[in-house]
């Protein structure tokens, strides 16, 4: 191989590292790692559900949510919810999408197994303060959403 051919194949090689590494970054930063953090959300999301700690889960959440105007209306709900499906056992399988935009938004859709019956969930989170909070939460009870949705 000439000295020529040899420098070009370095350049274009470099050229493709270089391409590379900055998309790689980018790909960790906008879609693998508010994934991650969404996930650990939801942990401790189902954490606090199986130790009842309701008003937590609405006061982690902050202003930005809608989980019920009230502490009280957030922990009503969810009681309701957990004596209906029981503890949180496991997740059986998800799919997190993450939007950047003005406000950085994940929704989530898990499949997951309770004491008595296996639902879907849905989580929406939003980035607006620098943390990811949680915004929205549902489920299904048979076939119904709940908590209903006003408006």
């Amino acid at each position: 191989m000439t000295r020529s051919k040899r420098w070009l194949l370095s350049t274009i090689l470099g050229s493709l590292t270089l391409l590379i590494l900055p998309w790689s970054a980018l790909f960790y930063s906008f879609d693998y790692r508010p994934k991650l953090e969404a996930t650990r959300a939801i942990e401790k999301f189902h954490k606090q559900m199986n130790e009842g700690e309701f008003g937590q889960i609405h006061d982690d959440a902050g202003m930005y949510s809608s989980l019920g105007k009230t502490r009280e209306d957030w922990a009503a709900s969810m009681t309701k919810i957990r004596d209906s499906l029981g503890k949180f056992e496991a997740v059986k399988s998800s799919m997190i999408r993450c939007e950047a935009g003005p406000v950085f938004i994940c929704r989530a859709s898990l499949v997951s197994a309770f004491e008595r019956t296996e639902t879907t969930e849905f989580f929406r989170f939003s980035r607006a303060t620098g943390r990811l909070t949680l915004v929205e939460y549902s489920v299904l009870i048979e076939g119904q959403q709940f908590p209903l949705r006003k408006g």
